[in-house]
């Protein structure tokens, strides 16, 4: 292996990570300087090591999303018989990040797409958003309020201000960008600090897809547990 020159084109995420830290990533990559492949492989911390893996040219690549959504659309049907027969509640152990009530409340509803930390994980996927006890009136504090994705992470710039809801910046910040706000059914939770693991029941409730369903929605899961002083 140490023979062989790589370079990294794109790095497009990362599936998973064990307890030695090493992480299981896809990423575009030039093998000794030959044309960029879609790489699947296991990499120790700093890609200083990396585990045997498998190359994807993009019409690989294109065959294997067709095959994959064919898998999903049969899991999706089977899921939604056992729904049928069983209705409760699936007990989730996510990666969930404690977030300011007001902002948490604000990702949920599409509105902030970016979060600003002065740390960096190399974790990628689904986060379960959870507001910290922090009491503001108008706000929801102390609840797990929806899920999103964490698509990547970047050094913060100012093009991140915008989605990030945010007037500045300092040295050292990370945007985290986020996608795919999925509401659910709020619980009450105590966050803690950096990423953390909560293991609970949770729903997911339909999108609103026009204002009315939005007020509607508010109605029923958020003003109830709004605090307002």
């Amino acid at each position: 292996m140490a023979d062989i020159k790589y370079e990294i084109i794109q790095s497009i995420g990362v599936l998973s990570q064990n307890a030695r830290g090493w992480t299981k990533e896809v990423n575009l990559i030039s093998w000794n300087g030959g044309k960029p492949k879609y790489d699947i492989r296991d990499w120790g911390p700093g890609h200083e090591k990396m585990g045997k893996g498998v190359t994807l040219t993009e019409e690989e690549l294109i065959a294997l999303r067709t095959l994959l959504q064919k898998m999903n659309s049969s899991v999706s049907e089977q899921e939604t018989d056992a729904r049928k027969v069983d209705n409760k509640d699936t007990i989730m152990s996510m990666k969930a990040l404690s977030i300011h009530p007001v902002y948490a409340m604000s990702i949920v509803a599409g509105q902030k797409t970016i979060e600003c930390r002065t740390w960096t994980t190399s974790y990628r996927g689904d986060l379960l958003i959870c507001s910290t006890a922090k009491k503001e009136k108008g706000s929801i504090p102390g609840h797990a309020l929806g899920v999103v994705s964490l698509e990547d992470i970047v050094p913060f710039e100012r093009k991140h201000l915008k989605g990030a809801m945010m007037d500045s910046f300092g040295p050292g910040e990370y945007a985290w960008i986020l996608s795919n706000p999925r509401p659910i059914k709020p619980f009450p939770v105590k966050g803690k600090l950096s990423l953390w693991t909560c293991e609970h029941e949770v729903e997911f409730l339909p999108i609103p897809k026009n204002e009315k369903e939005d007020e509607e929605f508010g109605r029923i899961y958020w003003e109830p547990i709004i605090y307002n002083g």
